[in-house]
């Protein structure tokens, strides 16, 4: 029972450690609504984990294999590198530094592959260990459906398949799982009296904009169900689902424009303000495709 007990406390240890990072950069409700977009990759990754780390002590528990623990280090680092992968370009947000942005960024758009790459690499470590317990016989006869194969050649024909798999995923990302959006950049724009600040999050549940308005003159009681909507390049519109924040009024107000989740496989959004303190329309757009 001890090899299983450990490799469940490595699982929940590095879904733990995703939630902790993930949770201090952005707070709860954006790790949540993370982890609802990507549970086909995180959940695998911390399985495959787990279930390394329970063969590595079972492993240990019966003979001492020198270089064996090496596998769940290279590979289970991997699978923590990926993991961080997913929301170090959250933490950077909290680090104005531009290399530090740079490289969030550059770790943003290639998140799917670090996170195909941390399962792939599950996958390798857990056929390794297996046959480790093969070569010295330390199943002892269970499992014998299993051990009949020679994990030597399953192991290499794993690593191929592996380098093919990502190989493929890179090249055609058709064929890719759907990645959950990040930010895209923040647009501000200050016309007669009143500033406004728009920051879309696209998700599989829907595309949220985080939204400021600003003014020294007169008050912020606008109807936004009346007043935004959200359109892309294909000529959809997307009317407003809710606002998630304060009572509109005051000289201030912050909170979250919620609108439907994109169809298809829209190039642009454009969101649109009409009649706001005076101003017929008022526009922000941003490029995701």
């Amino acid at each position: 029972m001890k090899p299983a007990l450990f490799g469940i406390i490595a699982a929940l240890s590095l879904l733990g450690a995703y939630a902790l990072l993930l949770g201090i950069a952005n707070g709860p409700e954006h790790l949540i609504e993370q982890f609802a977009g990507e549970w086909y990759f995180l959940v695998p990754l911390a399985a495959g984990f787990g279930t390394q780390v329970g063969l590595f002590s079972f492993v240990r528990a019966a003979m001492t294999m020198p270089g064996a623990g090496a596998t769940v280090a290279s590979t289970g680092g991997m699978t923590a590198g990926s993991m961080a992968a997913c929301c170090v370009h959250h933490v950077t947000d909290l680090v104005p530094v531009l290399g530090a942005t740079v490289v969030g960024a550059f770790l943003l758009e290639f998140q799917p592959a670090f996170l195909l790459l941390g399962v792939l690499s599950n996958i390798v470590g857990i056929i390794v260990m297996l046959q480790v317990i093969q070569r010295h016989g330390l199943h002892r006869g269970r499992f014998p459906g299993l051990f009949r194969y020679d994990l030597l050649k399953v192991r290499d024909a794993a690593v191929a398949g592996s380098v093919v798999v990502l190989v493929a995923f890179l090249l055609f990302p058709i064929v890719a799982l759907p990645a959950r959006a990040g930010p895209l950049a923040p647009q501000t724009a200050s016309e007669n009296g009143l500033e406004i600040t728009a920051t879309p999050r696209l998700s599989a549940e829907g595309t949220l904009i985080d939204a400021t308005f600003t003014t020294h003159q007169g008050s912020l009681a606008y109807d936004f169900s009346a007043a935004a909507t959200l359109r892309d390049d294909a000529g959809r519109t997307y009317p407003l689902v809710r606002w998630d924040g304060p009572p509109p009024g005051g000289h201030h107000l912050a909170g979250t424009l919620v609108f439907p989740a994109l169809t298809g496989s829209p190039q642009s959004l454009t969101l649109a303000f009409a009649d706001l303190h005076g101003v017929a329309t008022r526009e922000f757009s941003w490029t995701v495709g």
